[in-house]
């Protein structure tokens, strides 16, 4: 054989070495603990989705100062949902085979966290969704797929509860954006919830995409003798350009919205024309728990402003979760993990305490009511969270990392 063809082929052959290793696993992806984290990262929602990896940030800096998990480091793989929407099966996939992602959490919106779970899913991965409250999510995807966030059945009886018992109103109108399945699924929980407890719903109103409408929707409400219960169905923005429609109409009446208002261009951005707007939320970080107020402060030190809305805290306690259910299973297999997480039980995290079951994996936890009254938030009278179905000293709570 000549030098040239012995040359040729030693080329090829490193060719080869190299193309095996960028399709295999790093020494140090197999060392560590692999966490896919997928969020969106750009976009409308981008804001909250970098808030809510940042919160996923903190809890894996937290853990691996612990000496990480099963004692190995734990490492994040970060993907823009929000740049792949259409190829959320190719990313999943990707996260898998090249960086060798043992699990997931991510993503706040249902329609893309069922698409990103049920390809989970079908590679035998473990899905932490950490911000989507549709009812049924979990079941539509399948037993490695879990929620950190309250469902909407639970967000509309809190909501419902309250106003019945507290505002003492028993007429309302609904104005639901009907442009996303999670808007319009809340708005039905919410009008069935109000009924269940003789509020009567007079009215359904839509809004349309760009909100164009709204004046007149606010002129058709006012012409409607109250007071009324004004209840919303909508994303935060959305729902923030409702209030300033209706109050601007002269209308008055307390507003009652979902957790969609529990984000960063949500309730931050009512103002003092607002008036009294009560909306269900994840985390209140004015509560004095030593738990929640040293969140807020390492928050605050790494990102350089506080938390703002639900999504940081929802990723810290996603990120703690699955750490300490591969904790309690032993392994950071999926399987295991899962079977640990769906046995987890009066796990506190700064959005409250956490318990699942075996045929549960949308939790069973305390929502939380806050009232921005002229724009100044505050935890609402008489509507403190649902106490925990279970004593905390099951599962030791994210304070443990």
């Amino acid at each position: 054989m000549s030098w040239l063809r012995i040359l040729f082929f030693l080329v090829l052959t490193l060719l080869a070495a190299t193309a095996q290793a960028a399709e295999s696993p790093s020494p140090q992806a197999a060392s560590s603990v692999v966490v896919g984290c997928v969020f969106e990262l750009t976009g409308p929602r981008a804001v909250d989705g970098q808030a809510a990896l940042a919160g996923v940030k903190l809890a894996a800096r937290k853990i691996n100062q612990a000496g990480g998990v099963l004692g190995r480091p734990l490492r994040l793989e970060v993907r823009d949902a929000a740049a792949n929407m259409l190829s959320l099966d190719r990313l999943v996939l990707d996260l898998v085979q090249k960086s060798n992602a043992t699990a997931f959490v991510g993503l706040l919106d249902a329609t893309a966290a069922q698409a990103a779970g049920v390809a989970a899913q079908g590679l035998g991965r473990l899905f932490l969704c950490v911000g989507a409250t549709l009812d049924g999510l979990p079941e539509s995807v399948g037993p490695l797929f879990f929620t950190a966030a309250f469902d909407d059945t639970a967000e509309a009886e809190a909501l419902a509860s309250m106003a019945a018992s507290d505002l003492g109103l028993d007429k309302a109108v609904l104005i639901v954006d009907p442009s996303m399945e999670s808007w319009s699924a809340f708005g039905k929980k919410l009008s069935e919830s109000l009924a269940a407890r003789g509020v009567q719903v007079e009215a359904r109103l839509e809004m349309v995409d760009d909100g164009g409408d709204l004046d007149a929707l606010a002129a058709e409400i006012g012409s409607r003798q109250g007071p009324l219960l004004l209840g919303l169905a909508s994303g935060g923005p959305d729902a923030v350009r409702a209030v300033a429609a209706l109050r601007r109409a002269g209308i008055d009446w307390p507003a009652v919205c979902g957790a969609g208002m529990d984000t960063a261009n949500g309730a931050p951005r009512l103002g003092a024309a607002s008036g009294t707007v009560y909306y269900a939320a994840h985390a209140d970080y004015q509560q004095p728990e030593e738990l929640v107020q040293l969140f807020v402060q390492d928050y605050t030190e790494q990102e350089g402003h506080a938390p703002v809305g639900g999504p940081p805290a929802l990723g810290f306690d996603a990120m703690a979760l699955l750490a300490r259910a591969m904790e309690l299973a032993g392994s950071s297999q999926s399987e295991a993990a899962a079977k640990a997480l769906s046995s987890v039980s009066g796990y506190r995290g700064v959005t409250g305490s956490f318990s699942y079951g075996p045929h549960q994996r949308a939790p069973s936890k305390p929502v939380r009511i806050l009232v921005s009254r002229a724009g100044s938030l505050e935890t609402a009278e008489n509507a403190a969270p649902a106490p925990a179905g279970a004593a905390l000293e099951k599962s030791p709570d994210a304070a443990a990392f």
